[in-house]
């Protein structure tokens, strides 16, 4: 259980409660985030979005059942992507975040040679 100590009010938490998930992971300055729960991309339902200020990309984060996570994936943009948002069609929007900014649309794609997604 959290506490409170001493003048500086510090807080010491359960290591339990600290412990991260994963490591090796390089900072990616995370911004917006959002849970997939569209059909427009089968395989990324339930799936985690962040947009990363520094690493100038979206990530997804693969989950399985359980909320565990899987995989990562980073979906390079180039720009610093501040915001994601799903819309009402099913797509993801993201909003970079610098002058004359971007709203870039994730479409699946349509042809026939494209890879499948991650």
């Amino acid at each position: 259980m959290p506490f409170l100590s001493g003048r500086r009010r510090e807080i010491f938490l359960p290591k339990a409660l600290i412990q991260r998930k994963r490591y090796g992971a390089k900072a990616i300055a995370p911004s917006g985030l959002m849970v997939f729960t569209g059909d427009r991309f089968s395989r990324w339902h339930g799936d985690i979005f962040v947009g990363g200020l520094r690493s100038q990309d979206i990530r997804r984060i693969d989950l399985d059942d359980a909320g565990r996570v899987m995989a990562q994936t980073a979906l390079r943009i180039g720009h610093w992507g501040r915001d994601l948002h799903q819309g009402p069609e099913g797509l993801i929007y993201v909003l970079t975040d610098e002058a004359g900014g971007h709203l870039i649309r994730l479409e699946p794609a349509v042809d026939s040679q494209s890879p499948p997604p991650p």
